[in-house]
């Protein structure tokens, strides 16, 4: 029986052309569409995932792949995403039997970490582990500037403008954060926080110094 694979996102072009290269490899069914449910038998590719997809996937019995369609894909970058849910990242330039393969892997119950990126995904879980979210003072400067940000609830997009770095850096931090806070998604992060006292103090004035603080 073929692998069954759903191709998701990405716009309907690059979708269907993703799918219709796995499926001349002669061992996938793939489709595409641009969001809602997977089937449980499925494995889902997600095109330039956004924060919370992959997590969401994954919450309904779902195996997540995640397909970056940037060149020169960064150790950074990968691993943000396999910490937000991929079991394993393709890059566009990939031939289909390569991308074919690793969601086999996937398929199965396993994962597809690059040994130069397993370092990366160990010291970030071995701190993860040692730390506990207990105050204000256990975020750095750029977490706490990401948390007033969506607390604003201003986009990816907007922090990343407000903070002169890129998107893709504010998901990166924004998917340290979560891992911080024990959290899955932005309503989830701002409702942690308050409760823990987080955001106590962090008024107007707070957050424009915030804002434009010390990156570290």
């Amino acid at each position: 029986m073929p692998l069954q694979v759903t191709v998701i996102g990405g716009g309907q072009l690059t979708g269907e052309l993703l799918a219709l290269s796995l499926r001349r490899s002669g061992r996938c069914d793939a489709s595409w569409q641009a969001d809602g449910d997977v089937d449980a038998g499925s494995v889902a590719v997600v095109v330039d995932p956004v924060p919370g997809v992959l997590r969401a996937i994954a919450d309904q019995g779902v195996r997540a792949v995640a397909m970056v369609t940037t060149p020169d894909v960064s150790p950074d970058d990968e691993i943000g995403l396999v910490i937000g849910g991929a079991d394993a990242v393709l890059s566009a330039e990939m031939e289909a039997e390569d991308m074919v393969r690793k969601i086999e892997t996937v398929q199965r119950g396993g994962a597809v970490v690059p040994p130069d990126r397993l370092r990366a995904l160990l010291d970030h879980v071995r701190q993860s582990r040692g730390t506990r979210v207990t105050s204000s003072e256990d975020l750095t400067t750029r977490e706490r500037q990401i948390l007033i940000s969506i607390d604003r609830g201003e986009s990816v997009k907007q922090t990343a403008r407000s903070l002169g770095i890129s998107p893709k850096t504010v998901e990166n931090l924004q998917s340290r954060l979560f891992s911080k806070l024990d959290v899955r998604n932005r309503a989830q992060a701002i409702s942690h926080a308050h409760d823990l006292s987080l955001l106590d103090g962090a008024d107007e004035a707070d957050a424009d110094d915030a804002i434009g603080g010390d990156p570290t």
